[in-house]
């Protein structure tokens, strides 16, 4: 997948440091170019190969909330950042 929009806050690129962590779920590129695209294909198609990175790729992406219910507490949190920045800097 292209990094653009949502799609770059929910898919974290599967490289060996990602994957080692435990916290890759997919496959990303920056680049427009299609070379980028064969480049994201071609480490695609090698970890299916490998069948323990491949589960583990799945199960990665199985496990993560991308509810409505946890990014509404995420806006919330933000907000009241906001809010309590502004309270602050208004007593300044």
């Amino acid at each position: 997948m292209r990094r653009t929009g949502g799609l770059a806050d929910t898919i974290v690129d599967a490289t060996p440091d990602t994957l080692a962590r435990g916290t890759a779920n997919g496959f990303a590129f920056e680049s427009t170019e299609p070379a980028a695209l064969w480049d994201a294909l071609e480490r695609a198609l090698q970890t299916f190969r490998n069948s323990r990175v491949w589960i583990q790729l799945q199960q990665t992406g199985m496990r993560q909330d991308f509810s409505w219910r946890r990014a509404a507490g995420r806006y919330l949190d933000t907000y009241r950042r906001a809010i309590d920045t502004r309270r602050v800097s208004a007593r300044s």
